[in-house]
């Protein structure tokens, strides 16, 4: 198995370069979801800088999860919320994958991903999911219930 990209931090967030010289940018935004109940949660995204080569790249999976725990190192007690994008219609294909990738990667049960779909205001399937830190105390029951409400919130 190839080792992760070199991560560097820019403006806040994580960058790495392909061996194909593309560059994937890896963002944490916060998200105001738990702080009501005293909790940080934080919008999990990446997205590569020019067209992404159609041939698979094991070393981005490994670098994605990489920076999911150096996020974690780094807030213990945060929850991150992803949501798969589905404007080019690949919402499915991209759950898929993100579900492969954690499990591949959390067999020491370290991150655990709690899986949610919902039909949007065009009744087109939305994936979605909290990761955690599997060492932070936030129980299930709350991020449950949030995700509860986000559900409602895309049903309206």
């Amino acid at each position: 198995m190839q080792n992760p990209y070199k991560l560097r931090e820019e403006d806040g967030d994580f960058v790495f370069t392909t061996d194909l010289d593309l560059e994937y940018r890896i963002v944490f935004q916060k998200y105001n979801a738990f702080d009501e109940l005293g909790y940080s949660s934080y919008e999990f995204s990446f997205y590569p800088f020019g067209k992404p080569n159609s041939t698979y790249d094991h070393r981005i999976k490994q670098t994605i999860i990489e920076s999911l725990k150096t996020f974690f190192e780094q807030n213990p007690d945060s929850v991150l919320i992803y949501i798969c994008d589905s404007m080019d219609m690949r919402a499915r294909e991209r759950n898929v994958l993100f579900n492969r990738w954690f499990r591949d990667a959390t067999s020491s049960n370290d991150i655990i991903k709690l899986n949610r779909k919902i039909y949007d205001t065009q009744n087109d399937m939305v994936y979605y999911f909290a990761v955690v830190f599997n060492q932070n105390y936030i129980p299930q029951s709350v991020i449950e219930s949030f995700m509860e409400v986000e559900i409602e919130t895309y049903n309206k």
